[in-house]
């Protein structure tokens, strides 16, 4: 199973909770990538021989770029050895598989904005907005339209524009944050 954590503590916490759910099993293989820049690395062989179980499940994370995941892989042993080799290669295949059933959810850096627009200049302009790649995270309806935007660095110029011009101002944007945002 491939499960998205944000923690250690987290991952730690779902380890233990599988770990008593299937305490009679033979090996509770892991491996866990955590932090944006993949700040916290670790893997258990739980028993395997070592690097035959946690590393290539780490392996097939890395190879997939993937970060705030817990790899974890159980085992019941069935009476037939394996062999160094053939565990890697059960246990790579098993992450991968279990891969191809995931879905991967990609998280981009965006700042996010607050923009105040009339309601007569935003109806002319929103669709224009979006198609520019604008994210809107929130609209208020109040007096005047508040409008919560995230943007992508390559898009930030284009929906600058779009909005400055519409409000004939130079800079109608209150910066807010960066966050990151899955898309």
């Amino acid at each position: 199973m491939i499960i998205n954590v944000d923690s250690v503590k987290g991952a730690n916490d779902i380890l233990k909770k599988i770990k008593k759910e299937h305490h009679d099993a033979s090996h509770n293989c892991y491996a866990y990538i955590i932090g944006k820049n993949s700040e916290f690395i670790k893997y258990s062989d739980d028993g395997e021989p070592g690097g035959t179980a946690g590393l290539p499940m780490l392996n097939v994370l890395v190879k997939n770029e993937l970060t705030d995941v817990l790899a974890i892989c159980t085992r019941y042993f069935g009476g037939v050895k394996l062999g160094g080799g053939g565990l890697v290669r059960a246990y790579r295949a098993s992450m991968s598989k279990t891969l191809k059933n995931c879905d991967i959810i990609t998280y981009v850096p965006c700042d996010i904005y607050s923009v105040v627009i009339s309601y007569d200049i935003w109806s002319k302009i929103e669709v224009r907005v979006k198609a520019a790649h604008a994210l809107i995270f929130k609209t208020e309806y109040l007096e005047k339209i508040h409008v919560t935007i995230g943007l992508k660095d390559e898009h930030k110029t284009d929906v600058f524009n779009i909005i400055n011009q519409a409000l004939k101002v130079k800079d109608a944007f209150e910066y807010f944050k960066t966050a990151y945002v899955a898309l």
